[in-house]
């Protein structure tokens, strides 16, 4: 099979859909150095310095507490996993043991990622990238005797970073271990063995290694609150809860007692298949210090109506120096008023407006970022063969102009994650065509002066060993962060090489995190017909997109929602 890549064309799509293939040296991949010990990385925005934040993960030599489900000669997780009386003599697991030690204590159908008896997972930090080094940014964790190490419970991302260093994001609190008493009826006789931790998520901001956590309006069980964009002049977008839904504070009155667990432990074990928070969008303002000057709490976009009493929500996703927010949150479908979905939304003034002036022609859609000239990207979705289909809009807030361009041929699924101030927008689209529901996707260049799309991917050089399949940002210098994949040699859980029968590195493809920076006076390219990689390309379905789906709380970003 041969790998064809779309000619680039700056009149019509259409014409893209040739036999030639168009590459272009007018992009140089920079990869950022990874994180030490970390063997996944992805970029999620960067300023006009270059300064790129991201995050890592998929850790090795990963630390654990010895507890009975590991040391208990019955224990069923002893036994799947294969850990021997040597390796708990030793107070040290094999590769083996300890891979799937970690995957089974992260494992989201399984039963130990719910309950508090278990050790929990965070494995995700943060970086910051600048003058060509990486270092890793600790935003909650803490070093914890017992492990010799950070307790890597916690879930650390930093999601933008503005030009004068500031870098904002969203943290989890460490698990700690503690023993605890039980009483009642059913009472064990001894102490039992629990982890906890003191809130769900925190906006986190850190300039020269100082951290700011800004803490929500509601703190009752920990409460909610995250950053998700940062300005120059320091307007912070993000959400917070504001108040404990009823239905749960009912729940959690009836069955936390402090018997079985203490009463924050039973809020969190009940937390895991029940909202507890109403949570609201919201724009902090913030010194040079980090201190908080002032705060806008915005509303939901409707206000619901007596019968409907579902966990409605909002979230700001980006905003710019004039301090106008976009997002996404809960709103009535146009045609059914009963029927309520995720619309893209504006944040102005103390107001929250719909993008869509009508819902009938989607189904939904989500803002990701807005540029100081009031122009704002995401996508819209529309709900076709049991599926949401998405695509890319850009739109005027000034003329409530909304545009929705074509990428890389007419029916390909598009998302938007960025747009600078120089109106080039970045994001992900399908470049497959084929019948399968499952079309591989790569990182495009938007000109909203020209109209024209590109596949970034054409505009690196031919034989390019990376794959751009996410794009976080774009500065005003026109430099892009995103995420790429490329061929590494595998290492094991201790970060050690893993060789095949005849010594050889074995190997696959990887997530690495790159800057993409413009070539002065770069020409494109014809780099002929490619053969198709050894490797199965990956697509939006194992991208930063599923970060979500791996963590102990919803990470919701501009970037990737």
């Amino acid at each position: 099979m041969k790998y064809v890549k779309f000619a680039k064309s700056t009149i019509a799509l259409s014409l893209m859909l040739s036999f030639g293939y168009a590459n272009a040296a007018t992009y140089e991949i920079k990869e950022i150095p990874n994180v030490k010990d970390h063997r996944q990385q992805f970029s999620t925005a960067l300023n006009n310095v270059g300064e790129v934040v991201g995050i890592a993960r998929s850790s090795v030599n990963f630390p654990f507490y010895f507890e009975n489900y590991i040391t208990n000669a019955s224990a069923s997780i002893r036994a799947n996993c294969g850990i021997s009386d040597a390796e708990i003599s030793a107070g040290q697991l094999d590769a083996s043991s300890a891979s799937c030690l970690k995957s089974t204590l992260s494992n989201t159908s399984g039963n130990f990622v719910d309950s508090p008896s278990y050790q929990k997972i965070g494995d995700v930090v943060s970086f910051k990238y600048s003058a060509g080094e990486t270092t890793q940014t600790t935003l909650t964790d803490v070093f914890v005797e017992e492990l010799n190490s950070l307790s890597r419970s916690t879930v650390e991302q930093l999601n933008d970073i503005n030009n004068l260093g500031f870098a904002a994001g969203t943290a989890s609190a460490p698990y700690r271990k503690i023993s605890f008493q039980q009483t009642g009826e059913n009472a064990s006789e001894s102490p039992i063995t629990l982890f906890e931790r003191d809130f769900t998520s925190r906006a986190t901001v850190i300039n020269n290694g100082n951290v700011l956590t800004i803490a929500p309006k509601e703190v009752t069980f920990g409460g909610v609150s995250a950053a998700t964009s940062i300005t120059d002049n320091n307007f912070v977008s993000g959400y917070q809860s504001v108040s404990v839904r009823e239905v749960a504070q009912t729940t959690i009155e009836n069955d936390c007692k402090g018997e079985s667990l203490p009463e924050n432990v039973c809020a969190w074990s009940l937390a895991q298949n029940l909202s507890l928070y109403d949570l609201r969008p919201v724009v902090w303002s913030i010194d040079n210090e980090g201190n908080v000057l002032e705060k806008s709490e915005y509303p939901l976009a409707f206000t619901p109506k007596e019968n409907q009493n579902g966990n409605y929500v909002a979230y700001a996703s980006a905003v710019n120096e004039m301090g106008v927010a976009v997002g996404y949150g809960d709103a009535p479908a146009t045609d059914n008023d009963n029927v309520i979905l995720k619309f893209p939304l504006l944040f102005k003034d103390g107001t929250t407006i719909q993008i869509l002036e009508d819902n009938r022609d989607y189904d939904g859609g989500y803002a990701t970022d807005i540029n100081n000239q009031g122009l704002v990207v995401g996508h819209l979705q529309k709900f076709v063969d049991r599926q949401y289909n998405d695509e890319f809009f850009v739109y005027d807030i000034n003329t409530g102009e909304i545009k929705t361009p074509t990428t890389f041929y007419k029916s390909a699924q598009s998302q938007a994650a960025a747009i600078n101030d120089n109106g080039y927008v970045v994001g992900v689209a399908e470049y497959e065509l084929t019948t399968s529901q499952i079309r591989r996707k790569h990182g495009f260049l938007y000109d909203l002066n020209t109209d024209q799309v590109l596949d970034l991917n054409d505009l690196t050089e031919c034989q390019s060993k990376y794959e751009i399949v996410e794009v976080s940002d774009i500065n005003n210098n026109n430099q892009i962060s995103a995420t790429a994949i490329k061929t590494v040699n595998v290492v094991n859980a201790l970060g050690e090489p893993v060789l095949d029968d005849n010594g050889n590195n074995v190997t696959t493809t990887q997530p690495v995190a790159v800057l993409l920076e413009p070539i002065s006076g770069g020409q494109i390219d014809d780099c002929g017909e490619l053969e198709e990689p050894s490797y199965e390309r990956q697509g939006m379905s194992t991208s930063i997109w599923l970060l979500a789906t791996l963590s102990f709380f919803a990470v919701i970003r501009r970037r990737f929602i």
